[in-house]
């Protein structure tokens, strides 16, 4: 009897360690030993990731819920991004059955972004659209900056100046050696602005725009001139043809210098884009 009870004892001590250690590990957010570095390699071999910034995993029961945060390149769109957190959830269900995977992402300033790149996402921390035309030259060791920033229709000029001061100075701040800033300001248009296609009325001035083309030597044809009424102007779009043997750099700057002469000799043209085709 006696042994009995002290075999009954020792197995009741047992039974009640097993039971708080579990109920401490579970306090504790303990988990098995090396699970955490092995789910922590896997997110790191995920394409896109460039940090783990954080990484717990707590069981419950059967079950473990994992929390992972990973950094981004700020540059990556918004659905490369999802899909990147999309790739990290998988790639550790995948490794052990019932995990709940909660993927939180921050942005990454690489070290190989652009000049470009910084402006962007300068102009975007403004809560602006992008700015277009961005060109960025270098003298001496200097740079010379000129980009377009369209403001939303309604903003006053002094607040549209106030703004392109702050991007600016923020730019200079982040980029060194930066010699000039120029920044172009015009104001959004909305989209699917009400146009009509040009009436007999424009026909002649149509037509002359046609034979200007025409009679350049470096444009082997044009074809689809389409002139649309906005107010008092015309936006004006067209296809020219080109050899084929010539460099794109070549295409571009002839492509420029008939705008700029389009709009020299016609002022009732807004808006000019010619698309290039090789013959």
């Amino acid at each position: 009897d006696a042994i009995a009870a002290v075999a009954v004892a020792l197995l009741v001590l047992f039974v009640s360690y097993r039971l708080g250690r579990r109920t401490i590990d579970a306090l504790m957010d303990r988990v098995p030993a090396g699970l955490s570095d092995q789910l922590l390699e896997h997110v790191r071999s995920v394409p896109g990731v460039e940090e783990v910034r954080s990484l717990r995993v707590r069981p419950s029961g059967a079950h473990a819920f994992v929390d992972v945060t990973i950094a981004i390149r700020r540059t990556t769109p918004f659905e490369q991004a999802h899909m990147i957190m999309d790739n990290v959830e998988k790639a550790l269900v995948r490794q052990r059955e019932r995990l709940e995977v909660m993927v939180h992402a921050e942005p990454y300033i690489s070290p190989d972004e652009t000049i470009e790149d910084k402006i962007r996402m300068i102009v975007a921390h403004m809560d602006l659209q992008a700015p277009h035309n961005i060109e960025i030259t270098s003298s001496n060791g200097r740079y010379f900056i000129d980009f377009d920033i369209e403001y939303a229709s309604g903003k006053t000029f002094v607040e549209a100046h106030n703004l392109s001061s702050e991007i600016e100075r923020e730019i200079r701040r982040i980029v060194p050696s930066v010699e000039k800033i120029t920044i172009h300001m015009e104001e959004r248009e909305p989209e699917g602005k009400e146009t009509i296609e040009a009436t007999w009325t424009a026909v002649r001035l149509h037509q002359e725009i046609t034979e200007c083309i025409k009679n350049d030597r470096r444009v082997v044809s044009c074809s689809d001139v389409t002139l649309l009424e906005v107010g008092n102007k015309f936006n004006l779009t067209l296809t020219c043809q080109f050899e084929q043997d010539k460099p794109l750099t070549e295409v571009h700057e002839i492509i420029s210098k008939l705008e700029s002469m389009l709009y020299k000799r016609f002022k009732a043209l807004r808006r000019i884009m010619i698309h290039a085709e090789p013959t």
